[in-house]
């Protein structure tokens, strides 16, 4: 079993405290993480335990779970895990008896903020970092977010923001067709980007449907839902609409026409949306049928894998067969009152 340790933070202006390790208070804990998204993590604790035990390490037992000024961040094996998570609530139901935590990553903080600005010619992830320091330096409006390196994209964009979501401008400039990258928040608020996020980890590999299988369960969804292969982007809210169109004809060939229609504000950049449209063909262009599988600890370490790398995955069971590499899109963690992991990965082509 892994050793974990649950770690409560005070993090009101912009700086964070240690309260303490809250791991043997907390009970049903489940954190996951999609690429290029923030991470969630819930729990529970017992209001009687928490009580005693605010009281015995000196805590506040109402401040120190209370939304938007608490944090949690996870040592798994003595290290930390890349992220870290913001209290958004913690409801109490003293007649069950219970405190429920859901908590949210770094990204989540800029929820609640828009930006207006203009960037010409400028380096994609050099507009994220921008947009970014640019909110933070509002009054009261720092997080306390730095830079963890300075990867630039080398491609050069043009945006004209006006009003515009703060989360939904990182993710799109990410999302580029021509500039896009990864990126993430690690535990301390640094934000990071690259060209990609992981690398192939084959030192395992997956394996299910015989008696060498090392995969608990595999979920092949293999629907339509989602498919299109005629993709039409729009621009709304400045002056007269704009849009652009991607089209896949093999795939229109194979499945026949389907198309959509997507709707974006404040945008009248029309690179944007040629990039946009041509990112989201890539993305809903093909029948979905890579699996979610599940493992354990004991295969899969999450101190060396995560979101982003590349694993080799068989199936050998005749209706779903599977022979190749899969990168992993978003994973799951649950663990039981002795911390043995059940791990969902879900993984995307490569």
């Amino acid at each position: 079993m892994a050793d974990y340790e649950i770690l409560l933070y005070n993090s009101q202006n912009a700086t964070q405290t240690l309260l303490g390790d809250i791991t043997s208070v907390c009970s049903g804990v489940k954190f996951s993480e999609q690429l290029n998204n923030f991470p969630e993590f819930s729990c529970s604790i017992n209001i009687e335990d928490w009580r005693k035990f605010s009281k015995r390490i000196g805590i506040d037992p109402y401040i120190s779970l209370k939304p938007l000024t608490s944090e949690i961040k996870i040592k798994r094996n003595g290290a930390f895990l890349p992220f870290e998570f913001e209290i958004k609530s913690s409801p109490k139901d003293f007649g069950a008896g219970n405190i429920s935590i859901d908590a949210r990553g770094t990204l989540s903080k800029l929820a609640d903020r828009f930006i207006s600005k203009t960037y010409s010619a400028t380096d994609s992830a050099g507009i994220a970092r921008d947009v970014i320091a640019t909110t933070q330096s509002l009054a009261i409006g720092s997080f306390g977010i730095t830079d963890g390196n300075s990867y630039m994209s080398g491609v050069l964009s043009d945006r004209t923001y006006e009003r515009y979501s703060i989360i939904d401008a990182i993710r799109n400039l990410a999302d580029d067709e021509s500039g896009g990258f990864d990126f993430y928040f690690d535990h301390d608020w640094k934000f990071y980007t690259m060209s990609h996020r992981g690398s192939l980890k084959d030192d395992v590999t997956y394996r299910y449907g015989d008696d060498g299988s090392n995969v608990l369960n595999y979920k092949n969804p293999e629907t339509s839902s989602g498919l299109y292969n005629y993709v039409m982007v729009v621009g709304e809210g400045i002056g007269n609409p704009i849009s652009a169109t991607a089209i896949d004809s093999v795939s229109r060939a194979e499945y026949g026409l389907r198309m959509t229609a997507l709707s974006y504000s404040n945008i009248d950049n029309m690179a944007w949306l040629n990039n946009k449209a041509q990112s989201e063909l890539r993305n809903r262009k093909n029948l979905y049928d890579l699996p979610t599988i599940t493992v354990d600890g004991s295969v899969f370490d999450i101190n060396y894998k995560w979101v982003g790398d590349t694993i080799p995955l068989i199936s050998v069971d005749e209706i779903s067969p599977y022979v190749g590499n899969g990168r992993i899109r978003a994973i799951s963690v649950s663990l039981d009152d002795n911390h043995y992991e059940t791990i969902d990965l879900e993984l995307l082509e490569v």
